[in-house]
């Protein structure tokens, strides 16, 4: 293997994770993007670019698909897609009647402290009054994709209000 190149065997756990510590130990001490090889590594493999710190997966042809900076930003180039067949769910139940609860949360823009970026979001303490389903450990973040489903059956809840009232409105302009 070049200087450049991690490899991690498919061993049972305690092994593993010694591997996994010592290849990304080594990835992260030597690698460089002016330096990184281009004939021995193989798609899927890290590299972390100290030039930018980013840990990046190699495609085949490039760095460019996906990174996770030193900020802890995760840049996808691709599509993100999480599972969510019927296959890996039980106790699969509806969310009717959401929209009162929609209209508790409370968006904010706020700038984030180790950025200095301005952004737009929830706080996640105050999600998690709300549905805790949707917050993340410690109420540090929000899964945001799983607000989704929520959101979606609110529009449907206004949706049926809306024709309830246009049945209504044209029930009375008839009598």
């Amino acid at each position: 293997m070049a200087t450049h190149d991690y490899s991690i065997a498919n061993q049972s756990f305690p092994a593993t994770r010694s591997d996994i510590n010592s290849a990304l130990t080594a990835i992260k001490s030597s690698n460089s993007n002016s330096t990184a090889p281009t004939t021995s590594l193989v798609s899927g493999q890290l590299f972390f670019d100290t030039n930018n710190s980013k840990m990046q997966v190699y495609t085949g042809a490039g760095f460019n698909d996906i990174a996770l900076d030193a900020s802890g930003n995760l840049t996808v180039t691709g599509t993100l897609t999480e599972s969510s067949s019927r296959k890996y769910k039980t106790a699969i139940t509806p969310l009717p009647n959401q929209l009162d609860a929609v209209l508790k949360l409370n968006p904010v823009s706020y700038v984030k402290k180790s950025t200095g970026v301005t952004e737009m979001g929830f706080i996640a303490e105050e999600v998690q009054e709300i549905f805790p389903a949707v917050v993340a450990k410690d109420a540090e973040g929000v899964h945001y994709s799983r607000l989704t489903a929520v959101l979606v059956s609110a529009v449907q809840e206004l949706k049926q209000q809306l024709d309830d009232q246009a049945l209504e409105i044209k029930e009375l302009k008839k009598g």
